[in-house]
């Protein structure tokens, strides 16, 4: 598929290392020698279970209060104003989609992001830029 370590860990473990990592402030080198992995997958797996930080997930309560406002006064305004999330996004996700194809963990894709396989499948394709059913 691509250049890139595969996960030396399951799910549960990553899970389980970041919890124990954002509880305990447990270096990643004592969890490496934990879970007998590298300190670099130990990492890898702390940063792509942690959840949105608390300022991004107020950013987007502001935007979406902004744009509810601005819906009662000028309505193609908030339309286009809810655009452009989406546009960021789409300019953004590209390379996080591929990686989170490559980690080939659809299960864990749909959990993280509240769908179920088949629309977590969906979204990685489109923001990723190839077919959800076939190699590309």
């Amino acid at each position: 598929m691509g250049a890139g370590a595969k996960h030396r860990l399951v799910f549960i473990d990553r899970l389980l290392a970041t919890l124990v990592h954002l509880r305990h402030a447990t270096t990643h080198n004592v969890l490496a020698c934990w879970f007998r992995v590298d300190r670099s997958t130990i990492t890898r797996a702390v940063n792509e279970v942690r959840p949105l930080p608390e300022s991004f997930t107020a950013l987007v309560a502001q935007l979406e209060s902004e744009i509810e406002a601005l819906a009662k006064s000028s309505p193609l305004a908030a339309v286009r104003a809810a655009r452009r999330p989406e546009v960021i996004a789409m300019q953004t996700a590209y390379w996080p989609a591929r990686e989170a194809r490559q980690d080939g963990d659809p299960e864990q894709a749909a959990t993280a992001q509240g769908l179920d396989g088949g629309a977590a499948r969906k979204l990685l394709a489109r923001s990723g830029r190839w077919r959800p059913y076939r190699g590309g």
